[in-house]
C-alpha cells in the first residue's frame, strides 16, 4: 500500500486520514490554591480535584461552569 500510495505522490496519513489531536478547549475549572492549574473538564479528573473529592469524602464536585470574564471558582461544598 506504502509503494502505491508514494506512485501518486501520497503518504498512508493523506489516503486514510490520522486521528489527530484534537482541538484545544478552554480551562473552565481552576485549584483554588494555584490558581495557574487549571482542567477543561474533560478526560481525567486532575489529581488536585481527586485529592480535594477524596478529603471532602465526595465522588464527583458540584462545580460552576465559567462564562467568559467570570473567575475560575468551585460552588459549594467542595472546599471550606
Amino acid at each position: 500500500m506504502t509503494a502505491l500510495a508514494e506512485k501518486h505522490g501520497l503518504t498512508l496519513r493523506e489516503v486514510f486520514g490520522g486521528r489527530g489531536k484534537g482541538k484545544l478547549v478552554a480551562p473552565k475549572y481552576a485549584n483554588p490554591d494555584d490558581p495557574s492549574q487549571t482542567w477543561a473538564g474533560r478526560g481525567r479528573k486532575p489529581l488536585w480535584l481527586v485529592a480535594k473529592m477524596k478529603k471532602k469524602g465526595r465522588q464527583a464536585p458540584t462545580v460552576r461552569p465559567l462564562t467568559l470574564g467570570t473567575p475560575l471558582l468551585f460552588t459549594e461544598g467542595l472546599i471550606a
